[in-house]
C-alpha cells in the first residue's frame, strides 16, 4: 500500500453490488466467468469487466486453462485480506448470502486443473 489512492482503488472495487456477489462466490470456491455469469445473471463481458476491476485492485487472480479463465480470491496484501475477512464474516449472517451460495455447487470441476496453492485456502473466508 503506497497511498490513499491505492486504498481508494481497493474500496471502489468493493463498492459495487455485483463485485460483492463475485467475491462472495469466490470465497466459496474458484469459478470461471461462465459460471459467474449464469449465477449472477449478467453477460460474460460484463462479469469479465467486474473481474478485471477486482484483479487490478489486487483482490482476485486468475488462471487460464484450456477454454476457461478460472478466478479465485488472492488478496495481494494483508490490508485487502482483512477487508475481505470483515466483509465476508459480516454478510454470511444475512439471508442473501445463503440465497447466492445456493446457486453454485460446492465442488470445483475443471478436470485436472491445477490452481496456485493459495486457492486451496479459499475456505478460510467462509
Amino acid at each position: 500500500m503506497k497511498s490513499f489512492k491505492d486504498i481508494a482503488k481497493i474500496l471502489k472495487a468493493l463498492s459495487d453490488e455485483t463485485r460483492l456477489k463475485i467475491i462472495t462466490l469466490l470465497s466459496f470456491r474458484p469459478h470461471c466467468v461462465c459460471e459467474l455469469s449464469n449465477i449472477i445473471g449478467f453477460s460474460q463481458p460484463t462479469i469479465s469487466r467486474h473481474l478485471q476491476i477486482l484483479a487490478e485492485a489486487g483482490i482476485v487472480n486468475f488462471k487460464k486453462e484450456r477454454f476457461f479463465i478460472i478466478y479465485y480470491l488472492a488478496p495481494k496484501s494483508e490490508f485487502i485480506e482483512k477487508i475481505l475477512e470483515t466483509i465476508l464474516d459480516t454478510i454470511k449472517d444475512y439471508p442473501f448470502y445463503n440465497n447466492l451460495i445456493k446457486k453454485t455447487t460446492p465442488t470445483f470441476s475443471f478436470n485436472g486443473v491445477e490452481l496456485p496453492s493459495q486457492v486451496k485456502n479459499f475456505k478460510k473466508y467462509l
